[in-house]
């Protein structure tokens, strides 16, 4: 299998590094994936010639290897477990470029570059055969030397050959690198990825080059547990979002218990419920920092447990610890995020809602969208499932009630004049006229919503928000909308499979169906991208994102079959 690192970084399982290309495409980028955005590219590489000319490259991937091939030679790249890459070339030099820190030579052939900004790492680079020579530029500035420059020259040795490591280490450490460690590498990553290749989830045939690249993705996302990590973590990407925020995880779940790795699944799944505060709140995102401030995430988190209850029988220790945890998310909303107190709670500001952007917050802060209430009205469903599975008749009961009461409080608050608005807490104003998809997210709800509701929100998506590649975030035919502007026109992934879903609940499988299978193409063709123009296709932002593989792997093994083949089994979710 080919990997296209214009479109998915180059990494494995385990590794907190990735190699991708640079803009201008004659250099490769060095990503760390520990912190997000600040520190994602710590090191160039270009390739040279004899007079130190760079040379323009063309390249081929697997999943195992990156090769380079440029006039008169040629290079190997792999990525080790954790922290290396490793490289080999013949032919040729090769210029390694740190960005920002303090370069110096450690020994030998070890040259060290240490960042010492709120992005701390320490960077190795190790020929074990050739030479390496580095050159810095170092100014005094106020009274402080500050290094502007440095760069590292490898060359081969007599026979043309050069061997090297690039290590990336949070702390200063003696490099345990060998020239062996190239092979190693390749044929771990190798192994490695045909074992977790076995457990593809089965798709069309007309997806089936698309799926394996995709669950490549998924694959080569996962970073070692450590830290704020209890267990293995697949990050969004390993291009630039290298985190895990708290709704993301959901969907990747829903796709690795479709391949049948519940172990797997359930870890991300309960990846952010570790970190849940003793209030009952989820952080922002996770990676080697937790971010507490205001935002959170959507609580699709029942309606997930739902799916992911229908492929397994999970045993009841799993069963309690989901009880516990979507109790707490649940009753944290009420609390926390009821300010008028009428009995919907609201979204602080638009990131809280996962649609940072979406027009629907144009209003302004503390609005009730309608989104949250259908959410935390499955969440209740599942609860009430949960507590049955568990003998909790009682329980049970509460949940029913409770979500009963939720339900007929939601409608006589949010449906006005064939439309679910959005108020603002307090005041309750509202724009009677949204173009925003988030206002009708209550599809998510299905047949426990009265029918003409539901005929009224088939007829808006069908008629205003799809487009040939999906569900645009917002109508094309509103004045607001934008064709790169987030969440404001483009496709998503998440929403996508989410009024897929609801049209399934909702007895709507043709329009389902024709919805999944025009997001499938788009992503076969374009790649896993953050989003896509709602009109072209085209990917936008963050590349290899793994929530779109996910949600496109999951829509394909679903609901991209024929009818009645590859479907949701019976009675699916909360």
């Amino acid at each position: 299998m080919q990997v296209d690192i214009r479109r998915f970084p180059f990494s494995r399982r385990g590794a907190y590094l990735s190699i991708t290309l640079a803009a201008e495409g004659n250099r490769l980028l060095f990503r760390n994936c520990r912190r997000l955005f600040g520190e994602e590219r710590f090191m160039e590489a270009a390739f040279l010639d004899s007079q130190g000319r760079e040379l323009p490259f063309a390249f081929t991937a697997t999943p195992s290897c990156l090769d380079i091939a440029v006039e008169g030679g040629r290079a190997r790249l792999a990525v080790g477990r954790l922290q290396e890459i490793h490289g080999h070339a013949e032919g040729l030099r090769v210029r390694l470029v740190p960005r920002g820190g303090w370069s110096w030579q450690a020994a030998g052939n070890d040259w060290r570059n240490h960042v010492i900004t709120n992005h701390n790492h320490v960077t190795d680079a190790v020929v074990h055969r050739g030479a390496i020579d580095g050159r810095t530029t170092v100014e005094l500035v106020g009274g402080y030397h500050k290094q502007t420059g440095a760069e590292y020259l490898l060359s081969p040795d007599a026979d043309g050959r050069l061997s090297f490591s690039v290590i990336c280490s949070p702390r200063e450490v003696l490099p345990d690198v060998r020239e062996a460690d190239f092979d190693r590498s390749v044929e771990e990553a190798r192994q490695d990825f045909a074992d977790w290749a076995a457990t593809l989830p089965p798709v069309p045939d007309r997806y089936a080059e698309a799926a394996r690249l995709l669950w490549y993705n998924l694959w080569s996302s996962i970073v070692s547990a450590g830290g704020n990590f209890r267990y293995d973590a697949m990050l969004m990407s390993k291009a630039s979002m290298c985190a895990v925020w708290s709704w993301d995880h959901c969907f990747n779940a829903l796709a690795l218990m479709l391949s049948g790795r519940t172990r797997e699944a359930l870890e991300q799944f309960f990846l952010l419920f570790e970190m849940q505060s003793p209030e009952g709140k989820l952080p922002d995102f996770i990676n080697t920092e937790i971010d507490w401030r205001a935002a959170v995430k959507p609580p699709v988190h029942g309606w997930c447990f739902g799916l992911l209850m229908d492929r397994s029988d999970l045993p009841a220790p799993v069963l309690e610890k989901a009880y516990g945890h979507l109790a707490a998310w649940t009753d944290w909303h009420f609390t926390y995020r009821d300010t008028d107190g009428d009995g919907i709670p609201e979204y602080i500001m638009g990131n809280d809602s996962g649609w940072d952007n979406a027009t629907l917050f144009d209003a302004g802060t503390n609005m009730e969208t309608p989104d949250l209430p259908a959410y935390l009205f499955l969440q209740m469903r599942t609860l009430g499932r949960i507590a049955r599975a568990l003998g909790r008749e009682g329980d049970a009961t509460a949940w029913r009630d409770r979500s009963e009461a939720l339900l007929r409080t939601f409608l006589d608050h949010s449906w006005h004049g064939g439309v679910f608005v959005a108020r603002k807490s307090g005041s309750h104003a509202y724009d009677p006229h949204p173009e925003s998809l988030l206002s009708c997210m209550p599809i998510v709800a299905g047949d426990s919503l009265p029918a003409d509701l539901v005929d009224a929100l088939v007829r808006r998506i069908e008629t205003g928000f799809v487009t040939p590649h999906g569900v645009a975030t917002e109508s094309p035919a509103s004045r607001r909308y934008l064709s790169d502007g987030y969440w404001r026109g483009p496709v998503w992934a998440p929403s996508t499979l989410l009024v897929v879903d609801g049209l399934v609940r909702s007895g709507r499988p043709e329009l389902a169906r024709r919805i999944a299978l025009a997001f499938c193409d788009t992503v076969a063709a374009s790649g896993a991208y953050e989003n896509f123009d709602a009109l072209t296709g085209r990917g936008l932002c963050d590349m290899g994102y793994t929530w779109t593989s996910s949600a496109a792997l999951y829509l394909m093994a679903v609901h991209a079959g024929l009818p009645g083949k590859n479907g949701p089994p019976e009675g699916t979710g909360p």
